[in-house]
C-alpha cells in the first residue's frame, strides 16, 4: 500500500470517528456518583447540576448545592492510567554515509545515497498516567516506543573514489527501536464544535515533548563487486603490489543516540461506562535522529597481494594480516518520524 493511500485511509478512519452519536443522559446516585439514567430518560422535574465526559448529569431538585459541587468536582477530575496501541502507517527517514567524500570511500560499503527505513510491520505502544485538570483539558506523562522498524536489504554505495556512480549492494541487520518519555496535553474541542457538544465522541487535539532514545543495531554490508586498483591497467606491477579488490564486508557498529522528541495527535475519545473510555488517534512523532558509531572493514580477497593490505585515512590503527580496521569516524546517520493510528484505553481513578 502507497504512503498515499495509508495517509488518506486514517484520515477517512479519522473523520468517520468523529461524527457525532447519540448523546447519552447521566443521573445522579442517591449516595454519591452517576449512573446512566434509565433507557436514556431523564426523570420528570430532575434537573441539569453539571457535565461527565462532556454530558449532562442530572439531579433529583431535592439534591443539596454541595452534593452537586462535590459529585461534580469529583467526576470532572478524575486520574487515569492508559494503555494505547498504535499501528505505523507512514515512516519518514533513513541513513546516509558521512565518508563520502572521503578519499577510499567506495572501499568501505555503505549507504552513500539516503536509504529509507523500512516499515515491516512496525507498531507503538504507550503507557501513560494523569489526569483530567478541567473537563476540557487533561495532562499525562507517558512511554511510547516504537520498535520493528528496519534498515532496507539493499543499499546504494560508491562505485569508486574517482567516479560519480552508485551500485546496490547487500545489507543484514540494522533494526531500529525508538523510547521516550514525554509529558502530554490534550484538549477536548467539543465545546468549540457545537454540534458535538452531547456526543458520545469527543474530539480532541493534542501535544507532547520529552526525551528519547534511538537504537539501531549492528549491520553488514557485503559488496562482492570486483575492483581494480587505479594505475595498474597497462603496467606490470611488481610482486605484492594490489591489483585489485573483491568481496568486501562492512560492519557498520550500532548506536543508541538521545534526542529531544516531540508529537502531535487528534484524535476522539468515546465512554465505554462510568470509568472506562477508549481513545481514537492519529499521531506524529519526531523521534530525532538515528546513528551509528563506526565500520570494522574487512576485505576477505585482495589479489596479488601476499599480505599486503591498505591503510585507510582514518584508521584507528595500521591494517595487519587478518584485513580488519577500525574507521570510528565513518558513520552512517539519519533523522525519524513516525505517523501512526491507534486506540487507547483509559482506566478512570
Amino acid at each position: 500500500m502507497s504512503i498515499k493511500i495509508k495517509v488518506f485511509t486514517g484520515f477517512i478512519f479519522f473523520m468517520l470517528l468523529s461524527v457525532p452519536a447519540r448523546a447519552n443522559n447521566w443521573c445522579q446516585k442517591p449516595y454519591g456518583g452517576v449512573e446512566p439514567c434509565p433507557k436514556n430518560i431523564v426523570p420528570t422535574d430532575w434537573v441539569r447540576c453539571g457535565t461527565f465526559n462532556g454530558e449532562f448529569i442530572w439531579c433529583h431538585p431535592s439534591a443539596s448545592d454541595d452534593d452537586k459541587t462535590s459529585d461534580n468536582a469529583k467526576k470532572t477530575r478524575p486520574f487515569y492510567a492508559g494503555f494505547s496501541l498504535g499501528k505505523t502507517i507512514q515512516i519518514n527517514g533513513g541513513m546516509k554515509a558521512n565518508y563520502t567524500d572521503q578519499h577510499w570511500a567506495w572501499i568501505a560499503p555503505g549507504s552513500f545515497k539516503k536509504s529509507e527505513f523500512q516499515d515491516d510491520g512496525a507498531t507503538a505502544i504507550q503507557f501513560s498516567i494523569g489526569a483530567e485538570i478541567t473537563d476540557y483539558l487533561r495532562v499525562d506523562v507517558s512511554h511510547l516506543r516504537y520498535f520493528n522498524i528496519f534498515m532496507p536489504r539493499t543499499v546504494m554505495t560508491a562505485e569508486h573514489w574517482w567516479a560519480d556512480g552508485y551500485i546496490p549492494v547487500r545489507l543484514i541487520g540494522g533494526d531500529v527501536s525508538s523510547n521516550a518519555n514525554m509529558v502530554n496535553v490534550y484538549y477536548n474541542l467539543d465545546h468549540i464544535i457545537q454540534y458535538l457538544q452531547n456526543a458520545k465522541l469527543r474530539p480532541y487535539i493534542g501535544a507532547g515533548i520529552g526525551i528519547g532514545k534511538n537504537t539501531i543495531s549492528d549491520y553488514v554490508v557485503h559488496d562482492g563487486n570486483f575492483y581494480r586498483m587505479p594505475g595498474v591497467e597497462g603496467t606490470t606491477p611488481s610482486p605484492g603490489t594490489v591489483t585489485a579488490i573483491t568481496d568486501i564486508f562492512a560492519r557498520h557498529l550500532g548506536k543508541s543516540t538521545k534526542n529531544t522528541v516531540y508529537m502531535f495527535e487528534g484524535g476522539a475519545t468515546y465512554s465505554l461506562d462510568e470509568r472506562l473510555l477508549l481513545d481514537f488517534f492519529v499521531r506524529w512523532a519526531n523521534l530525532g535522529r538515528v546513528e551509528t558509531s563506526g565500520i570494522f572493514l574487512s576485505q576477505t580477497e585482495y589479489i596479488a597481494t601476499g599480505t599486503e593490505q591498505i591503510p585507510l585515512p582514518g584508521s584507528e590503527k595500521p591494517a595487519d594480516g587478518t584485513g580488519r580496521q577500525h574507521l570510528p569516524d565513518w558513520r552512517e546517520s539519519g533523522t525519524l518520524n513516525i505517523v501512526d493510528i491507534g486506540l487507547r484505553l483509559r482506566l478512570l481513578f
